[in-house]
């Protein structure tokens, strides 16, 4: 009698850890990024998912924008912590939109629907929980208090945002932009 409640017992508890282990683990969701005047919200998907700290990552940016897309415009992908304001956790990685191999042809014309890709995204070999990844499309400025026009742009956080306090609605991913483009001068060389 005692083996059947010991055998029932073990039973009922390794289902119960089965039942509580997640099937699959959440996904990174882009948000709107909450700049004023709002640019135009790209789409993103990301291999892994989540990113592993110190490995690749592959991004698929789409979207249809209200700007032409030339010769001028980069791609930036942005790491950064959770402080506010927010700092960079390493070089963003910047590349043009279009125009050399492997990317669309220039110019994409105002309301085209377009897809690019960026492969071997450096991930920071050290992340903090929470972190956020911004996705720009946009024109280098040259001003070194406002650097990057972004006319397209989504952003995630990474990790329980709610531990810092931190919101998505009022997130200042303009600064992480900004602060990035500050701390690494040279990264549109």
């Amino acid at each position: 009698m005692n083996r059947t409640f010991i055998f029932a017992f073990i039973l009922l508890t390794t289902l119960s850890i089965v039942n509580a282990i997640p099937l699959q683990k959440n996904s990174t969701v882009f948000l709107p990024c909450p700049i004023k005047p709002a640019p135009d919200l790209l789409s993103v998907t990301i291999k892994p998912d989540p990113p592993v700290a110190g490995k690749s990552e592959s991004f698929t940016i789409s979207g249809k924008l209200h700007k032409d897309i030339n010769v001028l415009t980069v791609l930036a992908i942005v790491f950064g912590d959770a402080s506010l304001p927010p700092k960079p956790l390493q070089l963003p990685f910047i590349s043009l939109v279009c125009g050399i191999e492997g990317k669309p042809k220039c110019p994409i014309k105002a309301g085209t629907s377009f897809t690019v890709t960026a492969d071997s995204v450096s991930v920071p070999s050290h992340l903090t929980s929470p972190y956020t990844i911004g996705v720009a499309i946009g024109i280098p400025t040259g001003n070194p208090k406002s650097p990057f026009d972004a006319f397209g742009c989504t952003f995630a956080i990474v990790g329980k945002p709610k531990a810092t306090g931190l919101s998505p609605n009022s997130y200042p991913i303009d600064d992480l932009f900004n602060n990035t483009f500050v701390e690494y001068p040279n990264a549109f060389q």
